[in-house]
């Protein structure tokens, strides 16, 4: 094996090696999960936290949610909020004086639930009772029943209660320990310590051909997220930018999908002679890098679905100094028409929590 070929060779399984150990321990902890069911869903996060949450029937103009939120561990309590708005084509407002109702009888104004409104609105759900927001003699804001019991007991299964006396829904004397809630994953940052320039191939330059079959090839054979990128098959879009990471990696943003709402960019990291794939971020919403107020290197992503109202998903990805590693993964559920409307924020899911440790700092040679 020539000389130079044998280097790139160890260097590349030694990333490669260095990024299996260390995805290992970022991932530790539960599973990630989700149910959507109905009008109701539940998200569980890699630290055993789930929020459950049911909204109107789709396609209702009078706008309203209902949010269980609760940690895991036996002693956790459940927190509880609700929102409704109007968003259809007439000038409507909400009524003065409304207020969240169980089968027509006021329970409270306030959005944010004490544990007693809790209590009773989880025994309304398991009777199947009605749930509305409404003034006296007003219209009516309807929560929907469909998928509520399910998605309520599915944060119970997830956190492990089920049977025990601090499930939501099946509640029951078993002496079982529930799920201890698992510790944020913690992530050393790294600071880039490539001193090169940023550079832009454009599809003219005699590199950008190589670099792209190169792509090509390495996502028939593993299924990487390049499939379909616009740098592809649009000429507008063929420009691959390169950003050196360190002294022998480099960081190849991506072009793949332009929207009216949305852009999206791959992201994968290179040895810097270009002829090797170190890591492909795995995601379909990355749309940004550079350096956060920490001066941690980050990939974000940000996605929002096409029809006004809908879902928004969000992600950022952290330079550790061999890969990028997932931090922070979250969704605004079925939204419902929630996307920060009338000064309401979305309601937000989180799927993956960590915390990330800015760039160590180097020592000062020298004496002090």
């Amino acid at each position: 094996m020539h000389r130079h070929a044998r280097f790139w060779f160890f260097a590349l399984l030694v990333c490669l090696l260095a990024a299996r150990a260390a995805g290992a321990a970022e991932t530790a902890g539960p599973k990630p999960t989700d149910l959507w069911t109905g009008d109701w869903l539940t998200v569980c996060d890699n630290t055993g936290s789930c929020r459950t949450a049911g909204y109107n029937a789709n396609g209702a103009e009078r706008l309203i949610t209902l949010s269980f939120y609760r940690e895991a561990g036996a002693q956790a309590k459940v927190a509880g909020l609700w929102f409704a708005i109007y968003r259809g084509s007439s000038d409507e407002l909400l009524p003065e004086g409304g207020s969240l109702r169980i089968d027509g009888k006021p329970l409270t104004r306030n959005e944010i639930l004490t544990p007693q409104e809790i209590a009773a609105l989880l025994e309304a759900l398991k009777r199947g009772s009605s749930i509305t927001w409404a003034a006296e003699g007003g219209p009516v804001w309807q929560l929907s029943n469909n998928g509520a019991l399910a998605a309520l007991r599915f944060m119970d299964d997830y956190q492990q209660r089920s049977g025990t006396p601090s499930a939501l829904i099946d509640k029951g004397h078993s002496r079982r320990p529930v799920r201890a809630p698992a510790a944020v994953p913690k992530i050393q940052a790294a600071a880039a310590t490539a001193t090169e320039q940023r550079r832009v191939l454009a599809h003219s330059d005699p590199q950008f051909a190589a670099l792209r079959e190169m792509l090509e090839k390495k996502e028939n054979a593993n299924k990487w997220r390049l499939d379909g990128c616009d740098v592809f098959s649009h000429d507008e879009w063929r420009t691959i930018t390169l950003d050196p990471l360190t002294s022998n990696l480099t960081l190849a943003e991506i072009p793949c999908a332009h929207t009216g709402f949305n852009s999206h960019n791959a992201y994968a990291v290179l040895t810097r002679d270009l002829n090797h794939v170190v890591d492909v971020i795995d995601s379909h919403i990355t749309n940004d890098y550079g350096l956060d107020e920490q001066g941690v290197l980050t990939i974000t992503g940000y996605w929002k679905e096409t029809a006004p109202g809908d879902g928004q998903s969000w992600e950022t990805w952290v330079w550790t100094g061999r890969r990028f590693v997932l931090a922070s993964k979250s969704n605004s559920g079925m939204a419902r028409g929630f996307d920060g409307f009338a000064g309401i924020p979305p309601l937000e899911f989180t799927q993956y929590t960590s915390q990330v440790l800015p760039p160590k700092k180097k020592r000062r040679s020298g004496k002090p």
